[in-house]
């Protein structure tokens, strides 16, 4: 049941809340809303309800697709710290699908050479921009598995 029905609708809500926290910063009233507390608490939770219960790839590989958003410098701070320790949790179960969820959102290069020998160097169509939102988030969590 928690694969079939709870867990689509609980990544549907981070999905469809990002563009609702986007660009609210600490002086925005959006931080003390239902709607970002979910976000956080969300964000907060489920990676260790893919622990618990034992996901796998195709699963874990959805709920990174929903925080993936959550690593823009356009969100707030604490969601951003949130979806990072999803990231690492995630990253703890299979760092694999987090490797290539945080290569297709941002690398520092369009041709990536593995950082250790669990992983396939692999040749990327992605943003490499210096200027892009997501920089400073993927290249920290990218860090983990040097």
């Amino acid at each position: 049941r928690t694969l079939n029905s709870v867990l689509p609708s609980l990544c549907k809500v981070l999905e469809q809340s990002v563009s609702e926290s986007r660009l609210k910063d600490s002086g925005s009233v959006y931080r003390h809303t239902q709607l970002y507390k979910l976000q956080c608490l969300l964000l907060t939770n489920l990676g260790q309800l893919a622990l618990d219960i034992g996901l796998k790839e195709r699963d874990l590989y959805t709920i990174l697709l929903a925080a993936s958003p959550y690593l823009s410098m356009k969100q707030p701070a604490p969601l951003q710290e949130q979806a990072k320790l999803l990231f690492k949790t995630i990253a703890s179960i299979n760092e694999g699908v987090v490797w290539r969820q945080l290569l297709s959102i941002w690398s520092p290069t369009l041709e990536f050479t593995s950082p250790n020998e669990n992983f396939q160097s692999i040749k990327l169509y992605t943003n490499c921009s210096e200027a892009s939102e997501y920089k400073k988030n993927v290249s920290s969590l990218l860090e983990v598995f040097r």
